[in-house]
C-alpha cells in the first residue's frame, strides 16, 4: 500500500504487510524527499487501522534497527509500543541488524473482509473448448 503527494502524483510513502506463522508484520519507508512532513505518520496510522479494523488482525509487529531514530519515532508517533523479540534480524540479503520490536494491538478488531469467493467455471456453450 502506499501514499501519493495529490500535488505531484509522487509516491510517497510504501508499506507492506505480510503474516506467517500466525505473526503479521508490518514494514515500510517514506521517501526521503517526504521526510518529516506527516506522511509517514500518516499512513502508517491508516494502514495499522484497515489491518486491524478490516482484515481482523488483532496484533502488528514492526522492528527496526536500534541506530534508526527516525523509525523509532516513526513507530511510537502511530501508536506502536516496545515489545519483545530478537536482538537481531537478518533480511532476505544476508544483511543483519541490531533489532529493536515493537506492536499495535487491538482488541476491537473486526474482520470485514472476506476471502474472496471462487468465480464460478464458465459452461462451454455448443461444446466448443
Amino acid at each position: 500500500m502506499g501514499r501519493d503527494q495529490p500535488r505531484t502524483r509522487h509516491l510517497v510513502a510504501g508499506l507492506t504487510v505480510h503474516t506467517s506463522n500466525g505473526v503479521s508484520e508490518i514494514g515500510g519507508a517514506v521517501h526521503r524527499d517526504y521526510r518529516a512532513q506527516g506522511y509517514g505518520h500518516e499512513t502508517l496510522t491508516m494502514v495499522s487501522r484497515l489491518v486491524h479494523r478490516h482484515f481482523g488482525i488483532e496484533r502488528l509487529v514492526a522492528g527496526c534497527d536500534v541506530a534508526n531514530t527516525a523509525s523509532r519515532r516513526w513507530l511510537t508517533k502511530a501508536g506502536f509500543v516496545r515489545a519483545a523479540g530478537s536482538p537481531t534480524h537478518t533480511f532476505a540479503n544476508g544483511r543483519v541488524i541490531q533489532a529493536m520490536w515493537w506492536e499495535h494491538v487491538d482488541p476491537d478488531r473486526e474482520l470485514r473482509c472476506r476471502r474472496p469467493r471462487p468465480r464460478p467455471q464458465r459452461r462451454r456453450l455448443f461444446g466448443r473448448n
